[in-house]
């Protein structure tokens, strides 16, 4: 419709996407009204409102966060604004269960640290080593235990 001039987008005042961070897909319809939106001369486009309640919905590291929100905020040609009324996030965001445990530090020389370390390692040479899975899977389902073996083993060597 747009591409057509079916539909003038800069009669538009306010445009508002439900899920906005789907606009991160290089092909997807949100992502594509704003290339269009953004050929319209500056004073004539639309407000932007983009909701969501992830803002990033896949497992993005911590250090690429930050430039994943502004890839969002340049696409979206927007600003991204949170709650920072803590009444409201209490009561409408998650509610996760933390846990704190206190330990001695982790000694490697006692007899208990270097049978942890070599269990943990057989088990990552297993990991490796295995094939009982089935070839035909999207991914590897030993890939996660191998990271996370891989991860501890890394920590507890420190």
């Amino acid at each position: 419709m747009i591409d057509h001039a079916y539909f003038n987008i800069a009669k538009l005042a306010l445009i508002i996407f439900d899920e906005c961070h789907h606009a991160l897909g290089v092909k997807h319809p949100y992502r594509v009204i704003m290339d269009r939106i953004m050929r319209v001369p500056t004073d004539q486009q639309p407000r932007i409102l983009g909701l969501t309640a992830s803002l990033i919905n896949d497992k993005t590291p911590p250090n690429q966060l930050e430039a994943k929100l502004s890839k969002l905020e340049c696409v979206l040609n927007s600003a991204i604004e949170t709650a920072s009324d803590l009444v409201a996030i209490s009561k409408y965001g998650a509610k996760p269960n933390e846990y704190v445990v206190i330990s001695t530090d982790y000694n490697p020389q006692d007899s208990c640290g270097g049978e942890i370390l070599q269990l943990l390692e057989d088990w990552r040479k297993f990991c490796s080593s295995t094939q009982e899975f089935d070839p035909n899977f999207d991914i590897d389902p030993r890939k996660p235990i191998q990271e996370a073996l891989n991860r501890t083993l890394a920590v507890l060597r420190q």
